[in-house]
This record gives C-alpha cells, sequence and structure tokens, in this order.
C-alpha cells in the first residue's frame, strides 16, 4: 500500500487519509483501510432519509469517532464537526488526517457518552445534551453514533431528539432490546429504517444492525449546499 495519503472521492466529496500514519499510531489490531472499505466503499452511514439531511448538514456530532474517518468525511461541507472518542489515543490520528485536508472546523471530545460495556466508571462520562450546549449548538443537523452497546443508554432519556434532524447508528442487540431505541425515535417523529448488516431493511429486530432516522414529518428549514 502506498505511504503517501489516500485520495477518497465520496458522493461529490473529496478528501485525504493517511492510512499509514493512523496504523503507526493506533495499535489495536485493526487497519484503517478496514474502516475506509466499510465508510466510504460500502457507504454504511449515508443512506435513506439520511442521505438527504447530509447533503445540507452543517453540524455534525460524530459519537465514536474511532479514526475520525466519518468526521473527515463531513468535514468538508460542515461548519462544525464534533468528534467524540473516548480513548484519547485517537484524537492525534484526527487531528492528524484533519491537517492533512487543512480542515479546522473540528473539535475532539475525549469523553464517554452513553452507558455499557465501555463505562469502567472512571471516564469523563457527558450527555449530548451536554455537549450541545458546551459548543453552543441549539440544534445538530445529524448524529453518527457507533459507541458499542452505550446507545441503549442514551435512548432511555430521549429528550435530546427534539434538537437532532438525523441519526444513522450501528445497533447492539446484544447490550439492549432496538425496540427501545425506535420507540423514543416514533415519539419524536422520526421517520425510521432498520437494516441487517447488508443494508436491507428488516423487520426481525434480532437481525438490527444499522438504523436510519430522520425528521420528514416536520418542517425544517432549509440550508444552502451542494448535494451528495
Amino acid at each position: 500500500m502506498s505511504t503517501s495519503p489516500i485520495k477518497v472521492r465520496m458522493n461529490g466529496v473529496k478528501f485525504f487519509i493517511d492510512c499509514q500514519y493512523t496504523d503507526q499510531h493506533i495499535n489495536d489490531g485493526t487497519f484503517t483501510f478496514g474502516i475506509v472499505r466499510e465508510m466510504y466503499i460500502r457507504n454504511c452511514y449515508l443512506r435513506y432519509g439520511v442521505s438527504k439531511v447530509a447533503r445540507n448538514a452543517r453540524t455534525i456530532l460524530d459519537l465514536g469517532a474511532n479514526r475520525g474517518a466519518f468526521s473527515l468525511m463531513m468535514a468538508q461541507r460542515a461548519e462544525l464537526v464534533i468528534a467524540v472518542e473516548f480513548n484519547p489515543l485517537f484524537r492525534n490520528v484526527i487531528a492528524h488526517n484533519m491537517a492533512v485536508n487543512g480542515f479546522t472546523n473540528y473539535e475532539i471530545e475525549s469523553v464517554f457518552v452513553g452507558g455499557g460495556m465501555c463505562d469502567d466508571g472512571n471516564m469523563h462520562r457527558v450527555t449530548i445534551l451536554d455537549l450541545l450546549q458546551q459548543h453552543a449548538l441549539e440544534t445538530v443537523d445529524l448524529i453518527k453514533m457507533d459507541i458499542e452497546g452505550s446507545e441503549f443508554e442514551l435512548f432511555r432519556s430521549p429528550e435530546w431528539l427534539n434538537r437532532v434532524s438525523a441519526l444513522c447508528m450501528e445497533v447492539h442487540t446484544d447490550y439492549g432490546d432496538p425496540q427501545t431505541i425506535l420507540t423514543a425515535l416514533e415519539n419524536y417523529a422520526f421517520d425510521f429504517v432498520v437494516t441487517d448488516c447488508e443494508f436491507c431493511p428488516v423487520e426481525d429486530l434480532k437481525q438490527a444492525e444499522f438504523i436510519y432516522a430522520w425528521k420528514s414529518r416536520i418542517e425544517t428549514k432549509k440550508k444552502k449546499g451542494t448535494a451528495y
């Protein structure tokens, strides 16, 4: 593989990701190109109604940012991307890849959101509302969520959904019932699609791998932007 940063073209967005630098600084048994394949080639997040919101999204909350691949993709057009990753070892690689692209419209938060398998009781824990307040955001256009089962805790107090236009998320059924999430989305006027690992809609929630949710039943202010 080339030692130069990889140039990515996806849905009209162009940016670079430095796989070699990232893998040299993160030694967790995984590789950045695997994330590139899932995020950019398979396009695991910008699907169904979420893709329409993403066209004009200006504020992004990336929960479970990991190496920052989703944040990097969205930073090309957003006004602000907040990359939330509780493991502080990822901070430098996120910042490095943002710098490779000349992006400055981002913040990195090394905090814990949610509750569950990753919470050892010693982490700096915040809520989504805390993050919005800290960054002076009344609303957020898009939340991406991959927090390894901690998502269920967030939907037990789902008032933050009032301030969100769309979300795309992985769901980890070993740690909770997806119906908890779907009930909250219904109560807050979201449309949604539940899919399996191949992004095909499913009704059996035991097969749930991804949830895509967006508000299309309420009027939202149109924002300027280029379509994905």
